[in-house]
């Protein structure tokens, strides 16, 4: 995709910039002027690049260029200088001005209307700032104008029909700015134009038909639009680049869409509406580089065999496409692959055992949410530049190939939701790249390696649930000192969780339930107290394991969002503490032996959404200070110890949907103030109601 976004023609730029020599004259005072009211409308010049602005001839300033034979300036380049302000109306002055770059800056404001004075200029480059407003009329009138680029700014509005005045232009950039409108059909008469890039805007309609006319058009950039219609049949032997993704275009596409397009490199038409049959680019798009048809709605059919005959093909992106049936072993013949993406599809069948023998230059391969089958290959250690390697949600079988351990640039592993089996090869655990490794949902089993951290410095995200991993969670996990994300839930794991976690200081979800893990009770600090080290976690479950602790005062400390601790064998009183944990969304601690009274610091727990405490020994009344939760939705107090009445205050909690307090030794009815609560969806209890339920 970078090479559909490159900047333009640096001959082009060169050439105006060799052929400008830099003059002594003097007499320039209507230049100078201009200049000068360029640097009164800047506010801040961080590296004082136009601090000698304002002695000697103008032609020595810098970013400054004169003609030799006039004396005057005809080049102000004065790009990535980090300068701000606006642009001054006072440039249209530089009469001579060939050159004019600007780009990179922060330059605010619109764009001076008296741009258009600017007879001469051939070179325009407005880009990445943050300029605003409509696009003048008057750039109609740069008749000499060659280049222009105004990529990356807040210009809005449409393209002026008048721009095809512009006889000479062979580069329109103006991706990335918030234009609307249709494209005019002028632009597709502009007969030198080699680069149209209009991506990221909000641009309508259907393309001009005039696409087709433009006997030099190289590259045509028109994604991330909302462009509606067909594509017809082009017929343009110069252009190699065709961007038409993240559109709304619908339609048939041409059967041979590559006929016409002789030396198309990169083809984009992803994200659009397209159906009936993909395209056979296979047989007559010989010099395809980059191929993308994701997202679209073609027929059911098979990936042809025929594949194989684009040779030159780097990149092949063909996600959500209808696919089906097996992919033919010609793919794994183009040595030039470097990027193959075939998810969501329905393809079935086996991976080639050689399948990597031909593919020294593939770094990403995937195949997420395909109906894949049979064994990983053993080849794929031949593909030693992988840094992506997605197979997750398919039916791959049998022990994963001890030569994914060899591939020792991969960031992404993804092996999660297959029939995999047996011990995870150990050097799998010393890629020192991998950032995301996703194993869950197999039936993997084995310990992890006692020196699990130390070889995955760069490890963000873990990902092995639902396995049958047995023993203990080295304390060494805490070398991966990157973690994010540990999710090791539903397996067997055993043993102390180890305090170790606490030195995650980027952790941010800890996932350990459904486990046999327990704690050391000697210890007068458990794990939950060293977590509260890790300020960034957000997502703590720890249910179903074998925990008899009692909730530390320290817990208020934690600054989590989710805490699931259910079926621990928590014990003890809820700390009052636990109303300094300020960011609870959810909080669940149902099913343990917690006793007491529920602390009236509940009430501080403001952002909190779901609270359940149900089947624990807790006792008392059920306390006003709930009612003062705006935010909680789900409320559950089934089989504790609570007696009394049930506050009136409940009819204000209007963000209850669901009250559960059944099996408990509460003696009053429930309060007539509750009906005012018009969304609530579930009431379980087992005490009278005061009044009738009335249909709401």
């Amino acid at each position: 995709m970078a090479k559909l976004y490159s900047t333009c023609l640096s001959i082009l730029y060169f050439y105006f910039f060799t052929c400008l020599a830099v003059s002594t004259k003097k007499n320039i005072t209507t230049d100078e002027f201009a200049l000068l009211s360029l640097k009164s409308s800047i506010t801040l010049d961080p590296y004082h690049v136009l601090s000698n602005w304002s002695s000697f001839s103008s032609c020595n300033w810098v970013g400054v260029t004169c003609d030799e034979s006039h004396g005057r300036v005809n080049a102000l380049n004065l790009s990535n200088m980090g300068l701000q302000g606006s642009i001054s109306p006072q440039l249209g002055n530089l009469s001579f001005l060939v050159v004019l770059d600007l780009q990179g800056n922060s330059f605010h404001g619109e764009i001076p209307s008296r741009i258009g004075d600017l007879s001469k200029l051939q070179y325009l480059d407005l880009g990445y700032n943050n300029i605003v407003g409509l696009i003048p009329q008057s750039i109609s009138n740069l008749s000499m104008l060659e280049y222009l680029s105004w990529n990356s700014n807040f210009i809005e509005g449409t393209i002026p029909h008048a721009i095809g005045k512009l006889q000479r232009l062979r580069i329109l950039d103006v991706r990335n700015n918030t234009l609307s409108g249709i494209i005019p059909s002028a632009v597709f008469n502009m007969s030198s134009l080699q680069e149209i890039l209009l991506a990221n805007n909000y641009l309508s309609g259907e393309i001009p038909k005039g696409i087709g006319d433009l006997p030099q058009l190289i590259k045509l950039n028109l994604q991330h639009n909302l462009l509606t219609g067909n594509i017809l049949m082009l017929n343009n032997s110069s252009l190699q680049i065709l961007g038409l993704g993240f559109n709304n275009l619908s339609g048939i596409l041409p059967s041979n869409v590559c006929l016409g397009l002789p030396n198309l490199r990169l083809l984009y038409l992803y994200t659009n509406d397209f159906s009936g049959k993909m395209p056979n680019v296979w047989s007559y798009c010989q010099e395809l580089e980059d191929l993308e048809l994701s997202y679209n709605n073609f027929d059911k059919e098979p990936m042809p065999a025929d594949i194989g005959n684009l040779t030159k093909l780097q990149s092949l992106y063909l996600t959500s496409t209808n696919l089906e049936g097996e992919i033919p072993v010609s793919l794994f013949n183009i040595s030039s692959l470097i990027e193959i993406v075939l998810d969501g599809n329905d393809l079935n069948g086996t991976l080639p055992g050689e399948m990597c023998h031909q593919l020294p230059q593939l770094k990403i391969f995937t195949l997420f949410r395909n109906h894949l089958e049979g064994t990983i290959p053993q080849s794929i250690g031949n593909c030693t530049l992988l840094q992506t390697l997605t197979l997750q949600d398919n039916f791959f079988s049998g022990a994963i190939p001890m030569e994914i351990g060899t591939l020792n640039q991969v960031q992404l592993l993804q092996l999660g939701n297959n029939s995999l089996s047996g011990h995870v090869p150990s050097n799998v655990f010393n890629i020192s790249t991998l950032e995301h490794l996703h194993l869950e949902q197999n039936s993997l089993s084995g310990m992890l390696p006692s020196n699990i951290g130390l070889g995955l410095p760069n490890l963000l995200q873990l990902h092995m649930y639902g396995n049958r991993f047995v023993g203990n969670i080295p304390n060494s996990i805490s070398n991966a000192s990157n973690l994010v994300i540990i999710d090791l839930s539903s397996n067997e794991f055993s043993g102390v969780i180890p305090n170790s976690f606490g030195k995650l200081r980027d952790l941010e979800s800890l996932i350990l339930g459904g486990n046999n893990l327990t704690i050391d009770e000697s210890l007068e600090f458990n794990f939950l107290t060293s977590l509260t080290s890790c300020r960034n976690l957000k997502r703590l479950e720890i249910s179903e394991n074998s925990l008899p602790l009692k909730l530390p005062k320290s817990i208020g400390n934690l600054s989590l969002e989710h805490f699931w601790a259910n079926s621990c064998g928590i014990n003890g009183n809820i700390p009052l503490e636990i109303g300094n944990m300020s960011n609870l969304v959810q909080l669940s601690l149902s099913r343990n032996d917690l006793n007491g009274k529920i602390p009236s610091t509940i009430k501080e727990l403001q952002k909190i959404q779901s609270l359940g405490l149900a089947y624990n020994e807790l006792k008392g009344s059920i306390i006003d200070e709930l009612c003062e939760i705006r935010s909680l939705s789900e409320l559950n107090l089934t089989s504790n110890k609570f007696f009394g009445v049930l506050p009136t205050c409940l009819g204000n909690m209007t963000s209850l949907r669901k009250f559960h307090i059944g099996s408990n030794r509460l003696t009053s009815t429930i309060p007539s103030s509750f009906w005012n609560l018009k969304d609530i969806l579930e009431i379980c209890q087992e005490i009278k109601f005061q009044t009738t339920f009335q249909q709401r």
